[in-house]
């Protein structure tokens, strides 16, 4: 590389555009679409990748790489030559073209990755190992070649698969050892972190942590007169640089589900009001890093160090979707109308008239096809037809538009028949109730504190089988008390109410677990 220069910002800008990661069930409705399969960035989407300090989309792709003893931002093609998934395996084969033209530094790169999928010996739960089959790299920089000798990726998950969400912790650690133009020296490159991820219906994200040492030893030639970065420097005498670089980087991508509710203009539109269901990827690149300093001609300074940061945060265009607007006579002035018309919107509400309903009791049989269809939990009918199926409730026949949401539900643990083959579709469901299911298809019933009190002035009326419920759905903001304080758990929930909770719902899937998953990861490391 010729002399030491400083590097434009121009050159530090990663456009980046983030795939989509799939729903972890199916859509819930033509009228709610789900996140678009995208395989690449989460191993259990679709193909693997090792960690990279890295963005990229379908046509873009940006990394950063430290080999040489800068921060040298690349540009170009990211290619999935090859991948499927067969038989519990997912495999890859991936080649990358890079390059900076300002520095004069390029890279070429082709792997083959396996990753294997077991199911374990708890329910729901699946091991995911990934493994290098051939990694092959060369970067040029300046003349100077670097070519990867050697690589070693140790990468591990597990997957848990609850109702309305799969989670994906996992930890990764990687070796990678470069020759220097074949004989005059080697970098090595040691690096871990881990990563974290969720899939739901209503948004993605996974965030990966790393921090990378990179060793540095080479003797220069005489005769080759090259500096440490690759300048030529005539009659110059055999040079040893020796160096060591340390650089942290977090790097999430999420794919992200929001309705804005829309007012219109003319006072004399049928639709006074409407409603926008934005689709759209986002990815996040932070890096910071302690690099050697070099001098003006490229010559390593001794005792002296060049520290750096980065960040960037870029988006796509979103994929607008109008939602209709029902005819609902009975829901103006309603303190749930924004919620009531916006989940109608979705799919998630059917109401058959012109009425709502909304201070009218919420059934069992509503609020479990209600959530079902929040959770995107809804099956394909059955080819061999409804006749041929036997229902597991008696008061639920297969002909019930219901029929398979409240199958789905209850065969997920979500909701329980209230005795032997009976469901009863068309009884009350309290608060507690209501909440307790939610809280079960978030699989998080499990996650309460050994000891506590909700805040409630009515904690004492809380049933033993609510109280971890309703306190975790307390910490999340979906339950709230009234004006006095109490949550009365054993209220029947109205129609207006279930509303409002299930879109509370809805705000947890997407923008709360995106922020927790990604700056809660990211900020406290």
């Amino acid at each position: 590389m010729a002399g030491r220069k400083r590097i434009s910002p121009v050159l530090l800008v990663l456009l980046a555009q983030l795939l989509a990661a799939g729903p972890s069930r199916a859509a819930a409705s033509p009228a709610s679409p789900s996140p678009g399969s995208a395989p690449g960035w989460w191993v259990a989407a679709g193909a693997p990748e090792p960690p990279l300090p890295s963005v990229y989309n379908q046509d873009q792709y940006r990394e950063v790489v430290f080999l040489t003893g800068e921060a040298v931002p690349l540009a170009g093609k990211r290619l999935l030559i090859t991948g499927s998934s067969r038989g519990g395996v997912i495999t890859s084969r991936l080649s990358y073209r890079l390059e900076n033209p300002t520095l004069n530094v390029s890279l070429t790169r082709t792997l083959s990755l396996t990753t294997r999928l077991e199911k374990t010996a708890v329910k729901d739960q699946t091991s995911l190992v990934t493994t290098v089959d051939r990694f092959a790299e060369t970067l040029t920089a300046g003349g100077v070649r670097y070519r990867l000798e050697s690589y070693e990726l140790s990468s591990a998950s597990v997957e848990d698969h609850r109702p309305g969400v799969n989670y994906a912790p996992g930890n990764w650690s990687e070796r990678r050892v470069y020759s220097i133009n074949r004989s005059e020296g080697t970098v090595e490159v040691l690096g871990s972190g881990r990563t974290i991820g969720y899939r739901n219906q209503w948004g993605s994200t996974q965030t990966t942590v790393g921090d990378y040492t990179v060793q540095y030893q080479r003797t220069i030639p005489a005769a080759t007169g090259a500096t440490a970065t690759g300048a030529t420097a005539a009659g110059a005498a055999p040079q040893d640089v020796n160096w060591l670089a340390t650089a942290h980087f977090d790097t999430s991508g999420s794919h992200l589900r929001r309705v804005e509710a829309l007012r219109s203009d003319p006072v004399t539109s049928s639709l006074a009001d409407g409603y926008l269901l934005r689709d759209w990827d986002e990815r996040v690149l932070r890096l910071n890093w302690d690099l050697p300093a070099f001098d003006a001609t490229g010559t390593l300074r001794s005792g002296a160090r060049s520290p750096g940061s980065l960040e960037q945060q870029l988006s796509t265009n979103p994929a607008l979707h109008r939602l209709p607007v029902p005819d609902l006579v009975d829901v103006n002035g309603h303190w749930a109308r924004e919620e009531i018309e916006k989940l109608h919107g979705l799919g998630i509400l059917l109401s058959p008239g012109e009425t709502f309903g909304p201070t009218l009791p919420m059934t069992r049989g509503e609020f479990t096809a209600a959530l079902a269809r929040t959770l995107g939990l809804e099956p394909a009918p059955s080819s061999s037809g409804a006749g041929s199926q036997a229902s597991t409730f008696q008061d639920v026949p297969v002909g019930d538009p219901r029929y398979r949401l409240i199958t789905a539900a209850t065969a997920e643990g979500i909701v329980q028949g209230v005795e032997q083959r009976v469901f009863f579709p068309e009884g009350p469901l309290t608060r507690a109730q209501a909440v307790t299911m939610i809280v079960r298809s978030l699989g998080l019933q499990y996650r309460s504190d050994l000891a506590y009190r909700t805040p409630y002035r009515d904690d004492a009326e809380i049933p033993g089988w609510a109280r971890d419920p309703l306190y975790i759905a307390t910490t999340l903001g979906l339950v709230r008390g009234d004006s006095d304080g109490a949550v009365l758990p054993g209220r029947v929930l109205t129609k207006g109410e279930a509303t409002a909770l299930l879109d509370r719902l809805i705000q947890v899937l997407g923008d709360r677990m995106r922020l927790e998953y990604r700056y809660g990861v990211i900020n406290y490391r």
